[in-house]
């Protein structure tokens, strides 16, 4: 892709994500706002104002912190679609990581960004065929699901899914202690002080930067000396 095509993609992604994703919020907020007109029963602002505000305080370290971690992986596109349909942590950054993985792309590059694209859509397609299945087929899955002798395979699901992915994109790195450190640093912060659980996600990806960074400078000095 030259440079060219590349900027043209950047801004036509970034239109599309803005446009589509106002129009999805809008035909969400359709049906309850319709009900409310329909019905005459609006909420009482006074009373749900205070949980709304004290939500978006909670919440707002998410948004930054989410959106600056997850566009160099995901990419932009593949980042509108995540807002859009949901389960960005547990769901679409493995599948991107994964996918990217299998095609062989140079992770943060324009090629895993479209690759991204690709597999968050790929992410989504197959949770709604999974919806379908469960809507369908619910009554048959529920006494399977309720057994107590199958309840440790869906409370451990989630951690093994990500084990796997640390196994297979950190263990395998030399230098493991670089990596291991924002995890260290967010530990830190959990247990020893009283900040906030919304800020760990902040403090692992400043940690991280830092850490890249000092990686970044320690091989650029150890290449002169390389080539010699």
């Amino acid at each position: 892709m030259n440079e060219q095509n590349s900027s043209w993609y950047q801004v036509w992604v970034h239109r599309f994500g803005i446009w589509s994703g106002l129009a999805i919020s809008a035909v969400m907020m359709a049906l309850p706002v319709a009900a409310s007109v329909v019905y005459g029963v609006w909420p009482d602002w006074a009373k749900i104002m205070p949980a709304i505000i004290s939500s978006i305080v909670w919440l707002a370290p998410y948004w930054v912190s989410q959106t600056l971690g997850f566009m160099q992986t995901m990419g932009p596109g593949a980042l509108y679609s995540t807002y859009v349909t949901g389960n960005a942590t547990n769901l679409k950054l493995p599948a991107i990581m994964a996918t990217q993985n299998m095609c062989d792309v140079e992770p943060c590059s324009e090629a895993a960004h479209c690759v991204g694209v690709l597999a968050a859509g790929g992410s989504a397609i197959c949770v709604m065929l999974v919806l379908a299945v469960g809507v369908c087929f619910s009554g048959f899955v529920k006494p399977l699901v309720e057994n107590p002798a199958f309840k440790p395979a869906f409370q451990y699901a989630v951690p093994a899914l990500f084990g796997s992915l640390v196994a297979t994109n950190i263990c395998s790195l030399k230098k493991i202690g670089y990596w291991v450190t924002p995890f260290l640093v967010t530990y830190f912060f959990a247990y020893h002080t009283k900040v906030a659980s919304s800020w760990y996600m902040l403090i692992t990806i400043a940690s991280s930067i830092i850490v890249g960074r000092i990686v970044y400078l320690v091989q650029k000095k150890k290449q002169p000396a390389e080539g010699k």
